[in-house]
């Protein structure tokens, strides 16, 4: 038997059993069985989505306004968000910061999707995942209960949050250079430059707050929260969009074919 021949066969006995593994499905599990089956892979698609990506700031966002207005006592000009933890319904706020870590590592999984410079487009990557994982120790490692002293794992959340607060305008500007050049990307980078410049003087502003001990901290932690929000949307329902016209080509190119 020559090689070619060989070859051939070989091909014809995976096809034949992949043809029986097919056949063996259809005939001994349900329909049911295979959306079962299939579940945990789609689960997977549907959470690290773009969709988690657009929804998750809105319920992170209406979650932390309803937990603010039923704390006694809470003000919104003084304290931080992670003072709600130690408030009723703590909980909800900590699975907030969770989600905010999910929509993170979403916006890092979809960000190809833009037409970013290589470079600039791993950069951005690496940066959003070390805030989704800063996210995660701040949902991990709570800051201190009021009345409480500042301890080492206090530090640690502080110290992770301003980390965060740091690296956001980076990606923003990461993001906006990888842009250059694609007029079709035009709005979203002028969009991005606008919020990273304003990022960087938040943090600034951020900064000199906690050296000198203002009482409007938790006025400007909102304030760069928001503006990272506000961009994360904004990038969120470009892709959205993206992603709904790359759908809607296959169609329309065979329809002009019919036509």
């Amino acid at each position: 038997m020559t090689l070619s021949e060989s070859t051939l066969q070989s091909n014809t006995e995976v096809k034949a059993a992949r043809g029986e593994n097919i056949l063996t499905d259809n005939l001994y599990f349900k329909s049911d069985e295979k959306h079962l089956r299939d579940f945990p892979r789609l689960f997977v698609n549907r959470i690290s989505g773009v969709g988690t990506v657009v929804t998750g700031p809105v319920i992170f966002a209406a979650t932390t306004v309803v937990l603010e207005s039923i704390q006694p006592g809470y003000d919104r000009i003084h304290d931080t968000l992670s003072r709600l933890v130690w408030g009723q319904y703590g909980w909800l706020e900590t699975g907030c910061f969770f989600l905010f870590a999910l929509v993170l590592a979403a916006l890092a999984l979809n960000l190809n999707q833009l037409n970013i410079a290589r470079r600039s487009l791993r950069s951005a990557i690496l940066m959003i995942s070390l805030m989704s994982v800063g996210f995660v120790i701040i949902g991990i490692i709570p800051t201190n209960a009021p009345g409480e002293p500042t301890t080492l794992t206090v530090s640690i959340h502080r110290f992770t949050a301003g980390i965060i607060c740091f690296l956001f305008p980076m990606v923003c500007l990461s993001i906006a250079r990888g842009l250059h050049g694609d007029p079709t990307s035009k709005n979203i980078r002028v969009f991005s430059l606008v919020t990273g410049g304003t990022g960087i003087a938040l943090s600034i502003v951020g900064l000199l707050v906690i050296m000198t001990d203002t009482p409007w901290k938790g006025a400007i932690e909102r304030i760069i929260l928001a503006n990272g929000i506000l961009w994360i949307e904004v990038v969120g329902v470009w892709l959205l969009s993206n992603q709904n016209r790359s759908q809607k080509l296959p169609n329309l190119l065979e329809n002009q074919k019919k036509a």
